[in-house]
């Protein structure tokens, strides 16, 4: 989960991805709007898009605006957009499996394909690339077995 931290002028001025142990000012109580902020303080998916724009501007790396839908808590949310060259593994169930590097990305960001020829396929506005239906794509190379089985 990603911490963003604003001025008054809503404008991002840090971008965390531990809870910050310093300043715990939280935007939701300062009275001019300054502070840090989660995902739980998002209100819509605009807001979640100007905050993935204003964090763009100060770090360079792309950020993405979530929209998990109706049914999901929270909601709204802000990730860092996955990258070429990033290694990667397919998950279901507790499975993993490695599945290269991440070879190209969509300009919409809603097909990844990797080095092995998975595709990759994003669930609307969500931070899910599904393959196959079933299988997630996650970050890193792992190889691991659910237990339970």
């Amino acid at each position: 989960m990603l911490h963003f931290q604003v001025n008054a002028e809503k404008e991002i001025v840090a971008v965390a991805t531990e809870y910050p142990q310093g300043d715990k000012q939280w935007a939701s109580k300062s009275a001019d709007g300054s502070g840090w902020m989660t995902r739980h303080d998002i209100e819509s998916v605009e807001h979640a898009a100007e905050i993935a724009e204003s964090a763009q501007k100060l770090t360079g790396k792309v950020y993405l605006p979530i929209d998990s839908g109706s049914g999901v808590w929270p909601r709204f949310d802000v990730i860092e957009a996955p990258a070429v060259g990033e290694a990667v593994s397919y998950a279901f169930n507790g499975d993993y499996y490695p599945c290269g590097y991440i070879k190209s990305i969509s300009a919409s960001f809603r097909l990844i394909t990797t080095t092995e020829g998975q595709k990759f396929y994003r669930r609307r506005q969500s931070a899910n690339w599904v393959y196959g239906g079933v299988w997630s794509l996650v970050d890193g190379h792992r190889e691991e077995m659910n237990p339970h089985f």
